[in-house]
This record gives structure tokens, C-alpha cells and sequence, in this order.
């Protein structure tokens, strides 16, 4: 998009409300937003408001809102440095991938994506709409709201992007796009942070309460058979181009409301196994599961209800449009929803709920928990291999 020349003067109260405010932004992030976005928003009004609303690990998002109207609008600026560790560098291309995930024909037409304003992949920004309406699936479901829509949004958008673009029925659309998702240099993140990292805390980064230190030693560094499977697992990722994959399809990445689910933060999209993505929200709905399963039992038979749902009908879509490879699709589900259940456990990034669970004292159960199905369905994936026996497992953990 061709920026504009215009007079940014009117833009400076977004700087003088940050300083009242002590919003602590990146020095640049204020004069990108100003000189590259603003300009492109259609606000009447001369003033306007910025405040910080992102809690991810790697972006930093805004909404900028127009004073005096209910206009808003989400700005989304990637940086070299992650938010979580300035151990971890990126690479601020990521926004291309995101945007170019947003623009495929399967994402735009199921509407289940942002309308996207602008995107500038040389500053990493992207403006969106803002979904003021709607709050993170993770969110929803740690506060136990029960939205109805949950199951067949999600089923229906795992039916128009991730077996749509299977390369396993080729067509001349999916040829174009083959190397427009290869090279996307957070794939590298991804296999540090999630088959490897977890396994050995080569970098000294996982996040292990003291009581667990041995038990982990045991049962996972010290697990060859658990090791070789992971090993087997990153290899698949690296080299399976089943279709284009989100990349990082936790619960955080659903918005949702009483009508709608919406996708985002698609910047990890690349071509991979489809079971990559179906197993990392496979693995988010069972910490949920476990989450609420000492408090709450009705609640919990409304999560294994979505699990349930999604994962019957994309085994029933699997085996209709994919007959020959269904079977070993829903296996690696299993095996990567372990894998991210074990990361989001002990890992550098921990899933909220553990987070959650370790300020009220209730940690070492939980996760130890949490580490025992991971490995499970990593070790026994053939045995998760279709929904009914997924559902039959599941429903048999308990918290000591």
C-alpha cells in the first residue's frame, strides 16, 4: 500500500496520552504508527487514544480509538526482540506470513479472520479491525462462559483451511502458493521451543516448580523412548508440506462471541502437518479440562463436548476428502497435541491455566498431570487414533 504525506500534528495526542499514562512502548513504535498508519484510518475526529492490550509472548498490539465515537481499530507491530526473552531475536517478517495467512481465498471466504486495514511487512505492521465484541477463546473457557457457536465455527474452519489446502488433493491454486509459506524463519522458533527445549533445558529456560525437578528428569530428559518420538514428531514438521497450517492454533489464538469464532495471530503459518495444528488446540482444551476438573465437573463435560465435536467431525471430513492418509493424521493429532501440552507445562511460554493454578498453590498436581497425559499421547498416539478412543483416555485423568 502507497503511504501518504500528510501533516501527523494532529496525531501527538496519542504520544501525550502515553506519557500521561506510562504506557511503556518502543521508542520507534510511536512515530511508525503515526507516520505509516494513522493516516490511512478514516478517523473524523482530531483526537485520539492509544493504550496497550497485548499479554502474547512476541508482538506488541494497540488499539487506537477515536474520542468522542466508538471507532477503534487493533494495531499489531512485530519486533527483532520477543516480549517474553531478549534471548529470543526474530525476524519482523513474520507480519508477511500473517498477512498472507489472512489473504488466502479459503481464510476470507469461511469469514472466520480479521477484516485486515493495512499491512506494511517492511515496519511489521498490521491494522485490523478491532473485535470489541468478542474475547479469547482461552479467556472464555478459564471463566467457564459456554458459547454455543464454539464447536461447529471451529470445525468448519478447520474444514476450509487446513484439509481445503491439503496437498494431498493438488490443484493449480495450491501450486501457486507453495513457496509463498516456505521460509518462514519462526518455524525454527517452533521446533526450539516445542520439540526440543522442553526435553533437555539446553538453554536453561524451562520453568520446572523444585518438587518436579526429578520426577522431570525421569520421566521426561531421561525418557528415551519419549525422546525418540519427539525427535521422529520434528522431523515430520520439517519435511510433511501437508497443507498450509496456522502454526499456533492455541485457544488464544480464537476470538469468540455468542454468534462467532474468529482466527488470528497466524504468524507462525507455513506448510506442515495437519495434525500440528489440529493437536495444539486439542492440547489447550484438555489443560482446560484438567483445569476445571476438581471444581467444576459440569463445565468440564462442556469442554469434552467440544473436543468431542470438533474432533468427530474433522475425523468424518479427514476421511471423506483424505481416505488414504486420514488414519495417520488423527495419530499425529495425539502425538503433537503431547507435545504442546508438555511444552505449555514446563516450558519458557506456560499455558495461563498453569500460571493460574501456580498462584493459588495447586501447581505440582496439576502439572504433574498435565506431563503424564503429554507423555502419553506422545508414546501412545496410536492408541488416541480415532474419537472414540481420544474421548474414552481423556475422560479417564483425574487429579491426585
Amino acid at each position: 500500500m502507497q503511504l501518504q504525506n500528510v501533516n501527523t500534528s494532529r496525531y501527538l495526542e496519542i504520544e501525550n496520552d502515553i506519557l500521561k499514562r506510562g504506557i511503556k512502548m518502543p521508542n520507534n513504535h510511536i512515530q511508525d504508527i503515526i507516520d505509516s498508519v494513522l493516516p490511512q484510518i478514516s478517523f473524523k475526529s482530531n483526537k485520539v487514544l492509544i493504550s496497550e492490550i497485548g499479554d502474547g509472548n512476541l508482538n506488541y498490539i494497540y488499539r487506537i480509538k477515536e474520542i468522542g465515537t466508538q471507532k477503534s481499530i487493533i494495531i499489531k507491530v512485530a519486533q527483532y526482540e520477543s516480549r517474553i526473552s531478549k534471548d529470543i531475536l526474530l525476524d519482523i517478517s513474520r507480519s508477511y506470513f500473517e498477512y498472507s495467512y489472512y489473504s488466502l481465498e479459503t481464510v476470507k471466504k469461511s469469514n472466520f479472520s480479521p477484516q485486515i486495514l493495512y499491512a506494511n511487512p517492511q515496519t511489521g505492521i498490521i491494522v485490523m479491525e478491532d473485535l470489541v465484541d468478542y474475547c479469547s477463546l482461552r479467556e472464555a473457557l478459564i471463566s467457564m462462559k459456554k458459547y454455543q457457536c464454539i464447536s461447529d465455527n471451529i470445525s468448519m474452519y478447520l474444514r476450509c483451511v487446513l484439509i481445503e489446502n491439503a496437498t494431498f488433493n493438488p490443484n493449480d491454486k495450491l501450486e501457486k502458493l507453495r513457496y509463498k509459506f516456505r521460509g518462514n524463519r519462526l518455524s525454527e522458533l517452533t521446533k526450539q521451543l516445542i520439540f526440543i527445549e522442553p526435553y533437555n533445558n539446553i538453554k536453561k529456560r524451562n520453568k520446572v516448580p523444585a518438587e518436579l525437578e526429578s520426577w522431570v528428569k525421569e520421566h521426561i530428559y531421561h525418557n528415551d523412548r519419549l525422546n525418540a518420538k519427539v525427535e521422529s514428531l520434528r522431523e515430520v514438521f520439517e519435511n510433511e508440506e501437508q497443507s498450509i497450517i496456522h502454526g499456533d492454533l492455541h485457544t488464544g489464538s480464537f476470538m469468540v462471541n455468542n454468534d462467532q469464532v474468529k482466527v488470528i495471530d497466524p504468524e507462525f503459518a507455513c506448510w506442515g502437518p495437519i495434525g500440528f495444528d489440529l493437536g495444539c488446540l486439542l492440547a489447550n482444551l484438555i489443560i482446560d479440562y484438567l483445569f476445571h476438573l476438581t471444581n467444576n465437573e459440569e463445565y468440564c463435560l462442556f469442554i469434552i463436548k467440544i473436543i468431542y465435536n470438533i474432533l468427530s467431525t474433522f475425523e468424518k471430513d479427514l476421511s471423506e476428502k483424505i481416505p488414504k492418509n486420514y488414519k495417520t493424521i488423527m495419530i499425529d493429532s495425539a502425538a503433537y497435541a503431547g507435545t504442546e501440552i508438555i511444552r505449555r507445562t514446563i516450558g519458557i511460554a506456560l499455558a495461563k491455566e498453569v500460571s493460574i493454578m501456580d498462584e493459588k498453590g495447586n501447581n505440582i498436581a496439576f502439572r504433574k498431570n498435565l506431563l503424564i497425559i503429554g507423555i502419553d499421547l506422545i508414546t501412545n498416539s496410536e492408541k488416541y487414533g480415532s474419537c472414540e478412543n481420544f474421548i474414552k483416555r481423556i475422560k479417564k485423568l483425574h487429579v491426585n
